[in-house]
């Protein structure tokens, strides 16, 4: 345990300036993504505000469809995978932070239209919505752009220079962005099973 304990500390030694500029990133678009609405006109948030009606009544007959487990999966595993191949690129480091900005972005502004709702039951429908999977999304996407930023930096260093080194490390980082797919599968039963299951709640007894 000790040992384990010391690797996780060298790495986050090692990367720190990476993970505190994810982590900056992200929060700049989640920041972002919530203040958006309030400047938006009242004719511009209006369709935005029925389509997030519609989404919220229609999320648990997707459930019972399976429709939203295949559609939250095929989000979760294609933005892993466009961060995967971002960072095979070497100019993949500022790309790797702009998805994960627009992430955050995409996170907030969702968040503020359901809130902009009704007050006290969109801030109940945002946190039903949205807080679930988030707890085990927002560390993932995290952790995936650090990954994908650091490779793309050692491919721009000539770090992966010998082919040999550069097989391997390929294949780690592979392997890495794979296991990734894991939490990404329980971030999508969340999203499709007990999201629609508390949204279903909150309109049966609101």
């Amino acid at each position: 345990m000790a040992k384990t304990g010391d690797r996780l500390d060298q790495i986050f030694r090692q990367k720190r300036l990476l993970i505190i500029g994810a982590a900056a990133v992200f929060a700049a678009g989640l920041a972002a993504g919530c203040f958006l609405p309030g400047r938006l006109s009242g004719e511009a948030l209006s369709p935005l505000s029925t389509l997030a009606e519609q989404y919220l009544q229609a999320l648990p007959a997707g459930a019972e469809s399976g429709a939203e487990l295949l559609r939250a999966w095929r989000n979760i595993s294609l933005s892993l995978g466009l961060l995967w191949l971002l960072g095979m690129t070497a100019v993949g480091l500022p790309l790797v932070f702009l998805a994960l900005a627009y992430k955050g972005f995409a996170l907030g502004f969702t968040a503020a239209i359901l809130i902009m709702q009704d007050h006290f039951e969109g801030i109940t429908a945002a946190l039903l919505t949205l807080l679930p999977q988030n707890l085990l999304l927002v560390p993932l996407w995290l952790l995936a752009a650090v990954l994908a930023a650091d490779f793309s930096l050692d491919i721009w260093r000539g770090a992966l220079d010998s082919a040999r080194f550069l097989g391997k490390r390929t294949l780690r980082y592979s392997l890495l962005f794979a296991a990734l797919l894991l939490p990404g599968a329980c971030g999508a039963l969340l999203q499709a099973k007990a999201v629609p299951a508390l949204l279903a709640a909150l309109f049966h007894f609101s």
